[in-house]
């Protein structure tokens, strides 16, 4: 049977480590295409010709509504199921300085369902709505996390990342009690508690008025630089961060005789 190890080590990425040559990656991705069944406005493609994400890099996904931006998280986040792939490899292991490799690819292709739930594991997830569980206080959605991959609370962490994420009077609270914001903080605060490799957010800061959604952001980047790990974030609204040093992308539409092709190309901009 499959063992499912989560990150156990200690925290050997330095604080706000620039990407580069020297940071190991933890997505590399190659010829990577998703299909949707043609509708009344014909067949839709999204293409990844090339996309390598390192660790402690953070990087924006932006383009119009309907493009494939969510589609592609999922898709990096080994939730969807690519239609073609001539690399698709994960590194959960990056954090330890381990180059082993998930082929996640050849995990679909072989339907090493086990496999990929147990590397899904390794992955932080912000909705964009949350996702809290109702029925458990912020402190018992944060710990979920840890206890899914058999680690124990880190109370420690768990601390350090409420104090940064100012949520640190609501961890006996329900979300139920929680402003939109305060959710999504906790959101956050759950998708670092067991310190992935990489972290995915989907519009964190899509129901937020723009005062608190470029608050929530610079919160979120910073956590993320402080903990090491990679960060991907799919935004309407790339004005929310413009002093953030994203690593900008976008999704351009263009017309094909099948239909729609939705292509991921590098934006240029910091």
């Amino acid at each position: 049977m499959l063992q499912c190890a989560g990150p156990r080590g200690p925290r050997d990425v330095p604080a706000g480590q620039a990407a580069g040559a020297a940071a190991p990656p933890v997505l590399s991705l190659r010829g990577l295409r998703r299909d949707r069944a043609p509708d009344r406005e014909g067949a839709y493609s999204l293409f990844v010709p090339s996309f390598t994400l390192r660790l402690g890099e953070k990087a924006l996904i932006t383009g119009p509504s309907g493009c494939g931006k969510s589609t592609f998280l999922d898709l990096a986040g080994m939730v969807l199921r690519p239609d073609a792939a001539e690399e698709f490899l994960f590194f959960p292991g990056a954090r330890e300085g381990r180059a082993d490799a998930c082929d996640a690819a050849g995990a679909w292709k072989a339907k090493r369902f086990e496999e990929l739930a147990c590397r899904r594991r390794s992955v932080g997830y912000v909705l964009q709505t949350g996702g809290l569980l109702p029925f458990l206080t912020v402190r018992e959605n944060i710990r979920i996390r840890r206890r899914l991959l058999g680690l124990p609370p880190d109370s420690e962490q768990e601390a350090r990342t409420a104090e940064q994420l100012k949520i640190a009077h609501l961890l006996h609270t329900y979300p139920e009690r929680l402003s939109v914001g305060e959710r999504q903080r906790a959101a956050i605060a759950r998708a670092l508690a067991a310190d992935p490799p990489l972290v995915l957010a989907d519009e964190p800061t899509a129901s937020l008025d723009p005062e608190n959604a470029h608050t929530v952001m610079r919160m979120f980047a910073a956590c993320a630089e402080e903990s090491g790990a990679a960060l991907l974030v799919v935004s309407h609204a790339p004005e929310q961060m413009p002093d953030m040093y994203f690593r900008r992308l976008h999704i351009r539409l263009g017309a094909t005789e099948a239909g729609t092709q939705a292509v991921l190309e590098e934006d240029g901009r910091a």
